[in-house]
């Protein structure tokens, strides 16, 4: 989990909203997304997958016919 320091935004009436925070804070927050995007998108892939081989038969393979 990220750490970010923010601050809630009040308006008249003492209700939320808004947040603030540094900018260097929301990079580290949209990278963060970002992770998870990937994170989920491989998982969805495995999940997918169907034909999965081995490393080392696949540089067999691939020396045999790349002479």
């Amino acid at each position: 989990m990220i750490k970010i320091k923010s601050r809630k935004i009040l308006d008249k009436d003492g209700r939320e909203v808004a947040i603030q925070f540094e900018f260097e804070d929301y990079k580290k927050i949209q990278e963060y997304i970002e992770d998870i995007e990937d994170s989920l998108e491989l998982a969805q892939a495995i999940k997918e997958a169907d034909g999965f081989r081995l490393w080392e038969d696949f540089v067999a393979e691939f020396n045999s016919t790349h002479k």
